[in-house]
């Protein structure tokens, strides 16, 4: 829970949405804890994806960083029937930050 903390105090603009899914929702021994990040622009991808490895290979834990912008969420959504981390989160999912934000994305994504 530390890690999280520190992830919401260190990034540095408004509109993100932080969440973590998959195993460690369901279990309280999860393979891995699976955290996605979604930014507004892909050009912040890069740099955030840096940044959330950098902070995560501090802990002795195996996370699985994933950073996506919002075009690559709509065109997720757009395929139902496809696995992808979009699909997936849908079903298993704790969102940290951005609530509103996430619910949002879903409703334009998926219209």
């Amino acid at each position: 829970m530390k890690l999280l903390l520190l992830l919401l105090d260190s990034i540095e603009q408004d509109s993100f949405v932080l969440l973590v899914f998959g195993s460690s929702i369901e279990s309280s021994k999860p393979r891995d804890i699976d955290i996605l990040l979604i930014v507004d622009s892909t050009d912040k991808i890069a740099f955030h994806e840096k940044f959330l490895h950098n902070i995560a290979s501090n802990y002795d834990l195996p996370f699985e960083e994933r950073v996506v912008g919002f075009e690559s969420v709509y065109e997720m959504l757009a395929k139902r029937d496809e696995k992808n981390v979009m699909n997936e989160i849908l079903n298993k999912h704790i969102i940290l930050y951005g609530a509103e934000l996430f619910y949002r994305l879903i409703q334009r994504g998926r219209s």
